[in-house]
Formats: structure tokens, C-alpha cells, sequence
């Protein structure tokens, strides 16, 4: 998540679970509409799991949405009680049981623009917890991989992607010596590069998670848990 921009967080140093209690600060919109957006993915599997329609999960999740960025969510979550995510799913429980929507028109999802346009595909069969914690997690594996591309692109390192495509983020690696000949530098070499671009793959996830954590207890479990996932391992 970029800190740039009048839609970044207010400081990289404040998580939003530490901005929750004062939804009135400025920025406290566009910082909810972030946490949201790296939510709402494995959210709307979760719902779909549990047998919502495609168009139901769509309406809970801009009722959950509307709700925190009126500032009704975040202010009752207690991080001694567990992970925000599990909160969440808490949230969208109630939301269904109370059947909000019969009593109001359905909405067009208009405060949610891309909830309609980019919903994902259907979920695959899986325990919808456990499958909800994988989905969250791949989902920031890939902001954090996205957003290391794009500062390579920025700095046109092309040798640099490659080395991030063909070694570093392969699952299987193919042996050092044939990936570096392929890429004209030395095992050495790759062995350096490699290790540059997995810290600065540590740190985007950690920039990422610092704002979801409740703790730095939590932001270390989280940030080991992933890039676990990220080693295959």
C-alpha cells in the first residue's frame, strides 16, 4: 500500500486498528476504503461459502463498508479478543442474521464501485475459515509482490524483475548456476540480487501488515506466517 497520495494513511507508522478510535481524524475515509479494499476478496469468498448469493455477499459487504466508514465497526474491536479479520467475519455474521435488507431497497453498490466491477471468481470447496485466512494471505502476498514490481519498474530495473520472476519467486527452483547463465550474471550475483529483492519483499509486507496489526507481537506472526508462503514452505 503506497504512503503517498492524498488516499494514504495518515502517518506509515499508524495501523488503522490504532485509527479506529477516533473516526473523526482526518483521513480516517480513505483510510478505511484501503483496509477495506485488502479485505474485501477473501471477505466475499467467505460469504459465498457460507451460502450467500453472488448479490447477497455483494450487499452485506457495502452494508460492512458503509458501516466503517461511518465509524461503527472499529471503535467496538478489542485486539485482546483476537485478529481484527476474525472480528470481521463476526461483523458479517450479525449483518445476515439481522436481515438489514428487508428493511431497505436493495442498493446498486454504488459506494462500492468495484465491488461490481472486479467481484472474483466463484470460491473453490474449502473449510470457509481456514479457506478465509489463505485467501487474506494471498491477497497481501500479491499486493506486496505487486508493489516491489512496480518500484523496480520505476527504477527500470528490468535485470531485477526477471531475477524476482525466475528465481526468487519460483516455487521450484531450477538449479543457480542455469538460471544465472540465463540471465548473463554470475551465481554470485544472482545470490546477492536474490537476497536484496526478498528484504525488500519483507518490508512491503511488513508496511502492509503494520496497519492491520492490533500488536508488534501480532505483526510479527502475521509477517512470518506469510512469508512462509512466500518460501513455499
Amino acid at each position: 500500500m503506497d504512503s503517498r497520495g492524498p488516499r494514504a494513511f495518515p502517518s506509515t507508522h499508524l495501523s488503522l486498528v490504532q485509527l479506529a478510535a477516533s473516526p473523526q481524524a482526518p483521513g480516517w475515509e480513505q483510510a478505511w476504503e484501503r483496509f477495506f479494499r485488502a479485505y474485501w476478496q477473501p471477505l466475499y469468498g467467505y460469504l459465498r461459502r457460507t451460502g450467500s448469493s453472488r448479490a447477497d455477499a455483494l450487499d452485506l459487504l457495502q452494508e460492512l463498508f458503509l458501516r466503517g466508514a461511518r465509524g461503527e465497526l472499529l471503535v467496538r474491536y478489542e485486539p485482546e479478543r483476537g485478529r481484527l479479520r476474525t472480528y470481521l467475519l463476526t461483523c458479517l455474521g450479525n449483518l445476515r442474521k439481522k436481515d438489514w435488507r428487508a428493511q431497505r431497497a436493495r442498493p446498486e453498490h454504488g459506494a462500492l464501485s468495484f465491488l461490481a466491477e472486479s467481484a472474483p471468481p466463484e470460491p473453490a470447496a474449502g473449510d470457509p475459515e481456514e479457506t478465509f485466512e489463505l485467501e487474506w494471505r494471498r491477497c497481501l502476498q500479491e499486493r506486496a509482490i505487486e508493489a516491489v514490481r512496480e518500484g523496480l519498474r520505476a527504477e527500470r530495473d528490468e535485470l531485477a524483475l526477471r531475477v524476482l520472476d525466475a528465481w526468487v519467486l519460483r516455487p521450484e527452483r531450477p538449479p543457480a548456476e542455469e538460471v544465472a547463465a540465463e540471465l548473463g550474471l554470475t551465481p554470485n550475483a544472482l545470490y546477492t540480487r536474490a537476497s536484496r529483492l526478498r528484504r525488500a519483499l519483507v518490508a512491503e509486507v511488513e508496511r502492509c501488515l503494520r496497519h492491520h496489526a492490533a500488536s508488534s507481537a501480532d505483526l510479527a506472526a502475521e509477517r512470518d506466517e506469510i512469508l512462509r508462503a512466500l518460501r513455499g514452505g
